[in-house]
């Protein structure tokens, strides 16, 4: 503990840190957005979907895998996190671009991606926006 997160002025309204024992290292990092990525799996490329996911990576077990995902145009929705994934953090808020964390520890050495699916509050379609995701990796040191 004791250390300072700093932010220039008028830059940033709110943060959220997340903490994970030990000590981790960055391994790589992939990315996926709604431009791109629709067609892989049945939509079409530039136009809303309610799914979101990364281009594969490899992964070895217990590496950390923590992906982020932001899709615009459908106010409040709810997480599924991709396959064997946690949400740790869903902003949840109507009227505001939706906004989740999910992480997992690598259960086996594979190829990953991560993905997400954001559905309303009955569990059904929410009618899809324009979505980004990220995934990162982390190798534990100690």
């Amino acid at each position: 503990m004791g250390d300072t997160i700093s932010f220039p002025a008028n830059t940033v309204s709110s943060a959220v840190v997340f903490m994970y024992a030990g000590t981790w290292d960055f391994i790589k990092g992939v990315q996926g957005d709604y431009a791109n990525e629709n067609a892989q799996l049945g939509g079409i490329n530039g136009q809303s979907y309610d799914g979101a996911w990364t281009e594969p990576v490899e992964f070895v077990a217990g590496d950390l895998q923590i992906a982020w995902t932001s899709e615009s145009q459908i106010g409040m929705a709810l997480p599924k996190p991709g396959e064997g994934f946690s949400v740790e953090f869903n902003n949840a808020l109507p009227n505001q671009v939706a906004f989740a964390v999910e992480d997992k520890i690598t259960p086996v050495d594979g190829v990953y991606i991560g993905s997400l699916t954001w559905k309303d509050a009955t569990g059904g379609d929410t009618g899809g926006g324009h979505w980004l995701m990220g995934l990162a990796g982390y190798r534990r040191t100690q």
